[in-house]
């Protein structure tokens, strides 16, 4: 939070009272005329709520906003169904491996345990490339609920804010101003 003399940063502190402890905000520039008057963190924080409520998107930005996660996710939706292919691909080249393993069991090529051990490695590898593919498609956001939060969320900043806690609530300031 800045002074509003000096423009100075200010400093928080608490001090104990009847009750309790209570936040202020102090200016502890020398040359200011605000310098040791304390401010309450109750009042500063209930001010800066109500500038928040101020600052609301127009329905251009909104809608600017909008198009911005649509083509963000066009963008990544490229790289899913190229993700999803690939995987594909390898889910073909092992199921043509484990078949041909079959093969070689039942022409006697492979004793039980080695076709045991090598049916459990390619078993192994499908599943891991079928996890991966599935982690893929959960990563395949659905693009009207991201509009829906990214919109409310925008729209209620002061509501953002008050959830906040600590070093979140100084990260989002940061990231307003």
């Amino acid at each position: 939070i800045k002074c509003g003399t000096c423009n100075s940063n200010l400093t928080a502190s608490r001090s104990r009272g009847v009750g309790g402890q209570y936040g202020y905000y102090h200016c502890y520039n020398p040359m200011c005329e605000m310098q040791n008057r304390t401010l309450a963190k109750e009042i500063v924080e209930k001010e800066f709520v109500e500038l928040l409520k101020t600052l609301k998107p127009s329905k251009q930005h909104l809608e600017l906003l909008r198009e911005m996660i649509i083509d963000k996710w066009e963008e990544e939706r490229g790289n899913f169904e190229s993700d999803t292919t690939k995987y594909q691909k390898q889910l073909s080249a092992l199921d043509t491996k484990r078949q041909r393993i079959f093969e070689m069991r039942e022409d006697g090529s492979y004793t039980k345990e080695e076709f045991q051990e090598r049916k459990l490695e390619i078993d192994n590898e499908m599943a891991a490339v079928r996890i991966s593919m599935n982690e893929s498609k959960i990563d395949q956001m659905d693009v009207e609920a991201v509009i829906t939060y990214a919109t409310k969320f925008v729209e209620q900043l002061d509501r953002q804010w008050i959830d906040l806690q600590g070093q979140q609530r100084i990260k989002f300031q940061k990231l307003i101003f």
